[in-house]
């Protein structure tokens, strides 16, 4: 994105318009180097700065601490999602810290923004660390039907940021064996399709051991099981899938916020941890929303698709 495009957004300015729009720019350009990044910045800039404007007539270069925090009050009244808030307030932090840095300001005054803590709307679904994964993968035997396929569900769960639905529809011909190995094909909500690798140390052996060991190979791929009896004609459902993870994270003592969207958080927060990209994290999981993905951002260095290969626990 151009220098002149991004600071003609934010539509400030006063007499000194000329070096503040070069101020923006630079601070925008250095600081983020993803596209996509700049833009949400941006974004958040503008928004803050026709806010000012309307309340206080005043631009983004004349704005006081209180005024950041009626602002803070002004998106919360606003129903965002407290992720989305937290990144605008974000966003606003680093730039009056950037401007302190630089020598424009005296006075940071967006030192003592706070960001909203105890979100219920997002940002909320608790993730696994590298040992509770660690655990669970390792209390399942493959030996076991039920264990096997419950240790292929979680496998793609995490290492494909996959959602539950998408799993518990993939059917045998969506598994796709090719060259570079298996690949599966997602089907997301709003029709969308996702190809994604599936290539880990973990998951790639036991979804193949458990393509070879079930006695069906057409339909969906992952059915109910009794004791004693096998697997039923039904497809599992969301609830027994559910279910599944409360039982096994019970027996090993682990907290009962897990949830099978635990794995996927868990995916973004591990990759983000590597300072991986935040666009390549949206793609694999197949995000649509900017913000939601931001909810587990730690910085904005590029990565490729291909560095999932790299995730392991």
């Amino acid at each position: 994105m151009k220098l002149v495009k991004l600071t003609h957004e934010v539509g400030v300015l006063s007499q000194d318009e000329e070096k503040q729009r070069d101020l923006i720019g630079e601070f925008v350009l250095n600081k983020y180097p993803n596209e996509l990044t700049q833009k949400a910045i941006v974004a958040d800039l503008r928004q803050f700065s026709l806010w000012l404007q309307e309340k206080f007539c005043k631009n983004i270069f004349e704005v006081k601490a209180y005024e950041l925090g009626i602002y803070r009050k002004h998106l919360m009244d606003l129903s965002y999602a407290v992720g989305s808030v937290n990144r605008k307030l974000s966003s606003l932090k680093a730039f009056y810290r950037y401007l302190h840095e630089v020598g424009f300001n005296d006075v940071n005054e967006a030192l003592y923004l706070g960001l909203i803590k105890n979100s219920s709307k997002i940002g909320s679904t608790p993730a696994f660390n590298e040992k509770q994964l660690k655990k669970l993968f390792a209390s399942l035997n493959e030996d076991k039907l039920n264990d096997l396929r419950d240790k292929v569900i979680i496998g793609i769960a995490f290492y494909c940021a996959t959602r539950v639905s998408a799993i518990l529809n993939l059917k045998f011909e969506d598994i796709l064996h090719e060259a570079s190995g298996l690949k599966v094909r997602l089907k997301e909500k709003g029709g969308k399709i996702r190809y994604l690798h599936c290539n880990s140390e973990i998951l790639a052996p036991t979804l193949l051991k458990y393509l070879n060991t079930i006695d069906f190979n057409d339909g969906f791929l992952f059915r109910g099981f009794r004791v004693n009896k096998g697997f039923t004609e039904k497809r599992l459902d969301r609830q027994s899938c559910h279910s599944m993870i409360k039982r096994r994270t019970k027996n090993l003592n682990m907290p009962k916020k897990f949830s099978m969207h635990s794995f996927r958080a868990s995916f973004a927060t591990k990759w983000l941890e590597k300072n991986y990209s935040i666009d390549s994290l949206q793609k694999i999981g197949g995000w649509q929303n900017l913000d939601t993905v931001k909810r587990y951002d730690r910085n904005s260095q590029e990565a490729s698709v291909s560095e999932m290969e790299l995730m392991k626990i």
